[in-house]
């Protein structure tokens, strides 16, 4: 039975352990009689907060078996953890209360009203996608779940909004019908009931009961803000229970009572006070539980107190002093302001692993910013540290889950490279194939790197059989491919382009079956295991059970929808985690006892967050309408948030800079930092620039030691004996490139499924210029510009040229077809006509000590009117500088020139050399240019190109001759693709002077 005397409410200030004094006060009121214990029914925020306080039990009796009392979670957050205890009395009408429709199916029905809606009043493209209503239906489940909760009803929405405004509100009224019409049919013909409307009912229920026939044993709700209208009024109940008892969180008795009236709904104390005025009590009607906490405790809230304060009111910081508020109030608080995110994870994964080394001890993230939270546990990993997650992992981020996702998408995309490798890359698909890796390598490598000219299985098929470096394995791996893809594949394949939601579900499940199976496991035995196999599964039943409300669709749609929906559930791991450290959110943390609380993420709209835009009701109309300002969220986030900055050891941190922009500190910070510098005092920063220190130093090597300029000598042997006219430029501009490339034969892979660059345009309009020079060697055409346009098309298209590369391209090549044409009838009346084009040539330097080939391909070679040879070169960029040209650091045309003079052209005469010029052809503008290379005596300066060439080969045939990387860094080469491996920016300022001598 209650002891005479016990007081109906009773407060637990903030800064005491709320589950560890809640539980020593029962053992007060039970004189620790475990009969007596087990006769209290203890309603709880959440089915966490049971645990929280069963563990303080355990702390309680040193881990000793002992007798709880009945411990019930309240359900005020989540409709999902609602359990009310009833029994032993009339429950008849609680059990008549219908089941509550499941977040999935109510989304997906209300999806299908959206669209049933849309038809009537849409024309068809205006009409949104199924994919599109289910995200619709998810903000307008929000709204019913906010009406519902706040116990209000759709019969004001007619006249919430003034005449000017009845037109533009009548549409989305129109619209919320949905909810006041149809709604409730739907319901009622389903049997169930929304789940916040039978969560009031429940409430309700429970309130009505123990008002008709109160129970004989002790009744305490314990932690609650009330934040729900029903949950006010069943503690209302259990107030007025002859045996009944209130115990709240962290009630702000230091708050002077001007300030209390005005408080707003953005204030820790509002529903607390809310809570109050429900059951017509004063604040100062209200007990601290054991008296009231210690003077330093008292120091800590009146800080806060005055921290949160209204902002109305604050006027009064002037008049603060040490009194009230000493030192030891900000003693146990250690602010670290952090540069980025990821130094903010780093510094609070170095806080967890110090508090862990004491196995006493434990540890509590708690942070709305989920990427943080995912960070300090990828970070927690390097130790071999799990961490317990309370929010979990979305399923479309976990292994399975995005691996089933990744799958169809394949599909959907026609096994183009990125998605054919996100999805085979996985190590759950392996279809029956010994070493699948090693033999997707090999594909990748040869046939999914660059341009590709179309998708599918078949177009890979063919191009597997064309490469050289792929044997009959990458042939069987497609072969296995298409049969675990196969029943897919014969869904979407068919004549139409809407399918049953369900069967194109049973497709995608036979396909990941197959696509995991084994030589010696099925699929199934791979898939469904581990704690997100079975939520996928579980997710993968649901909307099967589910189908006959979901319509037709496109597999693209299917797709769509599916992601959408997954992504709404998440994975808690259920083992493997460790003990003493957790991240939690703020709900999570309600009455949560740890040794360090780490609050993290201290930035506006994080948390606090940012106050959510209602899609429905403008402020105003929310008001009017009766429910609460967004600004309430804020409000339950600061109760969170003082009740943990006051725990005896605590961490604030937060990042200056993230998502590559500026962040602003919580309002809550910018407040505290007015209040200490009105009463003189200053957070310590000792322990801030230690662990600041210790994140630089985590990853720091002992010792730097700076390397110079790479300067590799390979031994002759080992040097290349030939090279291309281009490679003669790179020996001269960067010799370490020509080491890294020819000699430890280094190739750049090209991006998979490369978007065409520069370098691809340049090869098709050559490819084009050639096609059409060889074409019509001696004579134009009569219409030479459309054949020339026409033979472009077809070049584009073979490319298979995205929308916006096609827009871009095709303008700049009609430009230039249009010059083209005009300056080449020019030149053939004027200068000469036609040799060859794409003309491959060597010349060979023979003597006693070497043998060395330079090798060519000239764009175009001309016979002149004079019967000597005109060398051109293409160029759809900028063409080397005449500096760089005489100074033989751009020897490509006078090499082309020597091998000319040579007769080294395959089919072209020996003959002398009277042009050499670069035609610009970028379409650009202009479109076409010639740049000539102005010569007197073009004879002589390919004699001293020869000289010159000799004595560079003769100098690099020698094992004493260096490779250097950028010997002359003004004339490096504008792009390479082994800058990595040459380190400029690591020993070009290491060095008083960069440039080397190199014999040329």
């Amino acid at each position: 039975m209650q002891t005479a005397g016990v007081d109906k409410i009773l407060n637990i200030p903030s800064g005491l352990s709320f589950s560890d004094t809640l539980v020593k006060y029962l053992y007060t009121r039970t004189g620790g009689d475990p009969l007596k214990m087990s006769e209290y029914l203890l309603l709880l925020p959440s089915r966490r907060s049971c645990r929280t306080v069963r563990e303080a039990f355990l702390r309680r009796s040193n881990g000793t078996p002992n007798v709880l009392p009945i411990m019930r979670p309240l359900g005020e957050a989540d409709a999902e953890e609602l359990s009310i205890l009833i029994s032993g009395q009339d429950n008849g009408d609680v059990l008549d209360i219908p089941p509550a429709i499941s977040p999935l199916r109510r989304q997906i029905i209300l999806a299908r009203t959206i669209v049933k809606l849309y038809d009537q009043i849409l024309p068809s493209q205006q009409r949104p996608r199924f994919d599109q209503a289910t995200m619709l239906a998810a903000e307008l489940g929000r709204f019913l779940d906010q009406v519902q909760t706040e116990k209000i009803s759709f019969d004001k929405l007619a006249d919430l909004v003034p005449a000017e405004f009845a037109n533009h509100w009548q549409i989305t009224l129109d619209f919320l019908k949905i909810l006041t019409d149809n709604w409730p049919e739907i319901l009622k013909a389903y049997g169930v009931i929304d789940p916040a409307e039978r969560r009031n009912r429940l409430l309700n229920a429970q309130a009505q009961v123990w008002d008709s026939a109160p129970p004989k044993t002790p009744v305490i709700a314990a932690g609650t803000i009330a934040s729900i209208p029903a949950a006010r009024d069943l503690l209302k109940t259990i107030y007025n229970l002859p045996q009944g008892q209130i115990i709240i969180p962290g009630l702000d008795k230091n708050l002077d009572n001007d300030a209390w009236g005005i408080i707003s709904e953005d204030h820790p104390q509002h529903f607390l006070k809310a809570l109050l005025d429900h059951l017509d009590t004063k604040r100062t009607d209200v007990r601290d539980i054991d008296n009231g906490p210690s003077q330093e405790v008292k120091h800590k809230n009146t800080l806060w107190s005055e921290v949160m304060r209204p902002a109305e009111t604050t006027q009064s910081w002037r008049f603060l002093d040490d009194q009230k508020i000493s030192a030891s109030a900000i003693q146990t608080v250690t602010r670290i302001d952090c540069a980025t995110a990821q130094e903010e994870a780093d510094v609070i994964s170095i806080l967890l692993r110090e508090a862990i080394e004491d196995p006493e001890k434990t540890a509590a993230v708690i942070t709305a910013d989920r990427n943080l939270a995912l960070r300090v546990m990828h970070n927690m990993s390097r130790w071999g540290v799990m961490i317990d997650d309370s929010a979990g992992t979305s399923l479309h981020l976990t292994r399975t889950g995005s691996w089933a996702l990744n799958c169809a998408q394949m599909v959907a995309d026609n096994f183009a490279p990125i998605s054919f490798l996100t999805a085979l890359k996985h190590p759950l698909s392996t279809f029956r194939q010994y070493a699948p890796q090693k033999i997707l390598r090999n594909i990748e490598l040869s046939i999914l790197r660059g341009v590709q000219g179309t998708y599918g299985l078949e177009y890979l098929k063919a191009r597997a059989n064309e490469a050289e470096k792929l044997d009959d394995t990458a042939i069987e791996y497609l072969d296995a491919l298409e049969t675990a893809v196969s029943p897919l594949m014969d869904i979407i394949n068919k004549d139409t382009s809407e399918y049953p939601f369900a069967s194109l579900l049973r497709a995608h499940i036979k396909t990941l079956e197959n696509m995991a199976a084994t030589e010696n496991a099925d699929g199934r035995d791979r898939i469904w295991q581990g704690d997100d196999g079975e939520a996928l599964g579980q997710f993968f039943t649901e909307i099967l059970n589910l189908s006959e409300d979901l319509p037709n669709v496109s597999f693209d749609q299917y797709i769509l929808i599916l992601r959408q929906l997954i992504s709404q559930k998440t994975v808690r791991p259920k083992y493997g985690v460790h003990p003493r450290i957790s991240i939690l959110g703020q709900m999570e943390a309600r009455l949560y006892v740890a040794d360090t609380v780490i609050l993290a993420g201290l930035n506006e709209g994080t948390w606090p967050p940012d106050t959510a835009a209602d899609p429905w009701m403008s402020r105003q109309m929310r008001s009017e309408f009766g429910l609460p300002a967004h600004e309430q969220t804020i409000g339950i986030a600061a109760h969170d948030f003082v009740q943990l900055v006051t725990a005896p050891k605590v961490f604030l941190t937060r990042a200056e800079r993230s998502g590559g922009g500026p962040t602003k500190p919580a309002r809550w910070l910018l407040r505290l930092d007015t209040v200490l510098s009105a009463l003189g005092l200053e957070m310590q920063s000792h322990m801030a620039d230690q662990y600041l220190d210790w994140v630089y130093k985590l990853d720091l090597p002992p010792t730097v030691k700076p390397m110079g300029r790479p300067a590799p000598k390979p031994p002759v042997s080992a040097r290349p004996k030939k090279l291309s006219v281009t490679g003669v430029e790179r020996l001269m501009r960067d010799p370490y490139e020509v080491y890294a490339k020819y000699i430890l034969k280094l190739r750049a892979l090209d991006p998979i499924d490369a978007d065409p660059a520069a370098a691809e345009r340049g090869q098709l309009l050559h490819k084009i210029l050639e096609q059409f020079v060889a074409k019509y060697p001696d004579t134009l055409p009569d219409q030479a510009l459309g054949t020339l346009l026409d033979m472009g098309q077809t070049a584009f298209n073979s490319l298979n040229l995205s929308d916006e590369i096609y827009s871009f391209w095709w303008p700049r090549f009609e430009r230039l077809a249009k010059h083209y044409i005009k300056a080449e009838a020019e030149w053939r009346a004027d200068k000469g006509m036609p040799s060859a084009t794409e003309a491959n040539g060597q010349y060979k330097i023979n003597s006693d000590q070497f043998d060395f080939t330079v090798t060519a391909i000239a764009d175009r070679i001309d016979t002149l009117k004079d019967n000597s040879l005109g060398i051109i070169d293409y160029k759809t960029g900028q063409p080397p500088t005449a500096q760089d040209i005489q100074n033989g650091f751009a020897p490509q045309m006078w090499l082309e020139a020597l091998i000319a003079s040579k007769g080294g052209f395959n089919n072209i005469p020996t003959s002398e050399i009277g042009y050499l010029g670069f035609w610009t052809v970028s379409g650009g503008h202009p479109p076409l240019q010639e740049k000539q290379i102005n010569s007197a005596q073009i004879a002589e300066d390919i004699i001293l190109t020869e000289e010159g060439l000799k004595r560079v080969i003769e100098a690099f045939n020698n094992d004493n001759t260096p490779y250097y990387a950028q010997p002359n860094p003004d004339v490096a080469p504008r792009y390479s693709d082994y800058l990595h491996l040459e380190r400029i920016q690591e020993w070009v300022f290491e060095q008083d002077d960069t440039k080397v001598e190199v014999n040329s």
